[in-house]
Parts: structure tokens; C-alpha cells; sequence
């Protein structure tokens, strides 16, 4: 998922802010991350949502 296009990811919070907003950064990376089907997130993940 890091290595997904700057703007795919943006869209994917965007998308998740707008449903569910206001809402903190690692709920937005929790969302993301179970969209791609990942267990966990680890630094590359987190800093590529950030």
C-alpha cells in the first residue's frame, strides 16, 4: 500500500473524512489499512497516510 500513487491514498482519506469526519489521523490509517486487506500498519504505512 505505501508504494500506492500519493494520489489514490489521498482520495482514500478524503473519502473517509468526509464519511466520518471530523476524525483522527489513525482512525483514517485503520480504515485504509482494512481496505487493503492488511492486518497491521506498520511505519511505511503510517507515514505514506500521514
Amino acid at each position: 500500500m505505501h508504494e500506492t500513487p500519493t494520489g489514490i491514498r489521498t482520495q482514500l482519506a478524503v473519502d473517509v473524512v468526509g464519511i466520518e469526519g471530523p476524525v483522527h489521523t489513525d482512525e483514517i490509517i485503520s480504515r485504509i489499512r482494512d481496505a487493503w486487506g492488511a492486518k497491521r500498519a506498520g511505519s511505511r504505512i503510517q507515514e505514506a497516510v500521514e
